[in-house]
């Protein structure tokens, strides 16, 4: 049998970071991170104001966590369809929202 990542036993918490309201007001986006059995991920939710959905967008492990309210880790595109993440290996992640697409790109 495999070791259980302590974070697992411990519960290690989730941590919300960089939390941005979109452009027109009615969503808003955070960084999540999370222990997993793989080790922490940090994933893209987003929350909408309106009904209170939630949206979890997982690129595939890439994205950087936030520091706490500093913020910095991604940002709105000002037409509110897209967003743009910082990933750890120093590129970026472009999601567009309309088609629920990640991409990452340089």
């Amino acid at each position: 049998m495999a070791p259980v990542p302590l974070d697992l036993c411990t519960g290690g918490g989730t941590t919300v970071s960089d939390p941005l309201l979109d452009p027109s007001g009615t969503r808003v986006s955070a960084l999540v991170t999370h222990a997993t059995a793989a080790g922490r991920r940090t994933e893209l939710r987003i929350w909408d104001l309106r009904d209170g959905s939630e949206s979890v967008i997982d690129c595939g492990g890439v994205l950087a966590a936030g520091r706490g309210l500093a913020g910095g880790a991604h940002a709105w595109h000002p037409d509110g369809n897209e967003i743009l993440a910082c990933t750890v290996s120093g590129s970026v992640v472009r999601v567009r929202l309309r088609s629920g697409s990640a991409e990452v790109t340089d």
